[in-house]
Formats: structure tokens, C-alpha cells, sequence
């Protein structure tokens, strides 16, 4: 299967990049960066191997290469790393060259482009109009466990690194109709500075984050809207999210705080979200607070679930840049071909 990598040079492209590697049934095809004097692994110094040879090239010669592989008849996957908005704005601009490929192609997009569901959605989170808005809601949302990805699916939107934390704490309970709508669901999460890509910034300048916690987004997170889409909410609940900026560089611990009606106090919680993903290989449900070095380096989700009087408290656990970015990508990519979920993903954390 012929992958093509567009955007080589961003934190979540070399993720992907060294999970493939070890992959049986990807080989890649071409990367893509604004740099194409270079190898990948001149962007990936941590990269070894033949793939880290492999030379980037001009964006522009990815249309030819699609083209020329396609009357081979050779199956294509393309994974777009670009930033929130680049992405739509280069989809737009070769949707018909694309779009001529048929079923032959599958497209994964690790940006926040197409993860909603309508116009008005995407401007009220991002505060910009959609460039090609006919495609908001034709994407098949990549959060597995809670939203089926399979062999029909040939374009994929992954979801935030938050998005997935506070689906999969809320949803099992959400379902159960024992949440209590009219008060408020609070959630605080805290992410790692790999949260906010390869380009450093003040906010994720190490001696700025190192031995400091902070608070950002108080007057609303994007992420939230996610969670909040019609694909999960006919009437959505009231959510107030709170995000953190830790010293750490990878992971999110999130806590949600649920609000129970009354026939939910002696409901059997953790057995309700065992059973939701009874079948999820990269979930686990216990009733102890998940750590984050139990995660880190993995493609798992650990979920705690207690109750304390009317309040359900669910914390997840999970590497933001794996189960959060491209792990989840290529969790998507196996199911969308057919494969094992598990294929070449990490189960194990680092621990230490």
C-alpha cells in the first residue's frame, strides 16, 4: 500500500513516520514538506533506517505521483499533517484531482478541518469561514472506539487530542441517560507541550514550562465543540472544559465531573463503560486514577471510574501525540484496509 505524507516536517508527521516503520504492509511513498532539499531524516534526527533516507519533495509533485500510481493501479493512502487551515485550503484546491482517483484513494487529515459537522460550527469554534464548507460532515469522524471506522470509509477526520480524552470519559455515561443535563459538566485536562506542535513558542519554551502549571482558553476550548457535535448530542448538554498547560511533554490527564440524576446513584458505573468498550483492544477501565506513565509511548487510553455521592468522576489517561494524534491515525488507517487495529501500534507505556 503506497502512503503519501504531506506536511513531513510537523510533530504528529514524525509520529507516523516512526510507527510505520515498523509496519508489514505500508511502505511510504513520498513526503512532503515545505523543504524538499532535505531527507526525512534531517526533519526526524530520531529516525533511522532506510526511511530516513527517503527525500522530501515538492508539494507539487504529488498530484503527478497520485495520478501515475492510480493508472497502475496501485492503492494510495494519503495522510495530511498541514496546520488547521492549510489543510482545507489545499483539499479545495485539488479536490477534483482527487476526487478523480475514486475508491482507490483513502485520505486521513490529523488537522481540525474537517472534524465538524456544519459551516456554522467550524466558524464559532475557529473564528474564520470554512474554505470548502460542502465538505463539513462528509467525513467519517476517527474516533474508533465510539464512531466505526471501516473498509467503506475512504476520508477520515481524527479528532483533537482533547476531543478524544473528553469523548472517551463522557460518552459511555452520556448514553446511559442517567447524567443530569440541567447542570453543568465540568472537565479540566491538562496536555503536555508537545500539545502545541514542533514549533516552539513562549508558552511551550522550556524554561517557561519546566516547574509551571497554567490555565489557558478560560472563556472556551475549540475542542469542546467535538464533543458537543450532532454526531454525539441531539440537544447538548452544558460542558465547561478547563485546559492546562503542564511540565511535561507528552500525555493528557483528563477529569470530567458528571453530574447524576438520581437513578444514576446506584448504577454500576465502571461495569457500564467496560461494557461500551468490551471490544476497544487500546481501552482500559479500572476504578484507580490512571497515571500518565502508564500511557506514554502507547496507543492506550486508561480510564478511572468512581462515583462520590451525585457526582460521577471519570479521569482518562492518554498520550497525546499517539492515542491523541497519529497513533489513532494509523488505528484508523488499519480498519479503513482491513487490518488488525493493533497493527504495528504500541499497547505498553514507557513506565519510566
Amino acid at each position: 500500500m503506497a502512503l503519501h505524507l504531506v506536511g513531513a516536517n510537523g510533530l504528529l508527521a514524525g509520529e507516523f513516520l516512526r510507527l510505520i516503520a515498523a509496519h508489514p504492509h505500508l511502505q511510504l511513498a513520498g513526503a512532503y514538506a515545505r523543504r524538499a532539499d532535505v531527507v526525512i531524516e534531517d526533519l526526524h534526527p530520531h529516525l533511522g533506517g532506510a526511511l530516513a533516507r527517503v527525500a522530501i519533495a515538492e508539494l507539487s509533485q504529488l498530484p503527478q505521483r497520485l495520478h501515475a500510481e492510480h493508472q497502475a493501479g496501485q492503492p494510495q493512502v494519503l495522510l495530511l499533517c498541514l496546520p488547521h487551515g492549510v489543510a482545507a485550503r489545499w483539499y479545495a484546491e485539488h479536490s477534483q484531482q482527487l476526487e478523480a482517483l475514486g475508491d482507490d484513494l483513502r485520505i486521513l487529515d490529523l488537522s481540525a478541518d474537517f472534524r465538524l459537522q456544519s459551516e456554522r460550527a467550524y466558524q464559532a469554534a475557529y473564528g474564520t469561514a470554512h474554505p470548502c464548507a460542502p465538505e463539513l460532515g462528509q467525513w467519517a469522524y476517527g474516533l474508533p472506539e465510539l464512531h466505526p471506522i471501516g473498509p467503506q470509509q475512504r476520508r477520515v477526520a481524527l479528532p483533537g487530542c482533547f476531543a478524544t480524552a473528553m469523548q472517551l470519559a463522557v460518552m459511555p455515561a452520556a448514553a446511559s441517560g442517567l447524567l443530569d443535563t440541567a447542570s453543568p459538566w465540568i472537565l479540566h485536562g491538562v496536555t503536555g507541550s508537545s500539545g502545541s506542535g514542533a514549533t516552539a513558542l513562549a508558552t511551550t519554551h522550556h524554561p517557561h514550562r519546566d516547574g509551571n502549571f497554567r490555565a489557558y482558553a478560560l472563556g472556551g476550548h475549540r475542542h469542546e465543540a467535538e464533543l458537543l457535535a450532532p454526531r454525539n448530542f441531539e440537544h447538548p448538554p452544558t460542558v465547561d472544559f478547563s485546559a492546562h498547560s503542564g511540565p511535561f511533554r507528552r500525555g493528557i490527564h483528563l477529569h470530567a465531573v458528571l453530574p447524576l440524576l438520581p437513578a444514576g446513584e446506584d448504577h454500576d458505573w465502571p461495569a457500564t463503560f467496560s461494557e461500551v468498550y468490551a471490544d476497544a483492544p487500546f481501552l482500559q477501565v479500572g476504578s484507580e486514577a490512571p497515571e500518565l506513565r502508564q500511557v506514554v509511548g502507547s496507543n492506550r487510553a486508561l480510564l478511572g471510574v468512581h462515583r462520590r455521592g451525585r457526582l460521577l468522576h471519570v479521569l482518562c489517561a492518554l498520550d497525546n501525540t499517539l492515542k491523541g494524534g497519529a497513533g489513532q491515525a494509523l488505528q484508523c488507517l488499519n480498519l479503513m484496509l482491513g487490518w488488525p487495529p493493533t497493527t504495528a501500534l504500541p499497547l505498553a507505556g514507557l513506565g519510566y
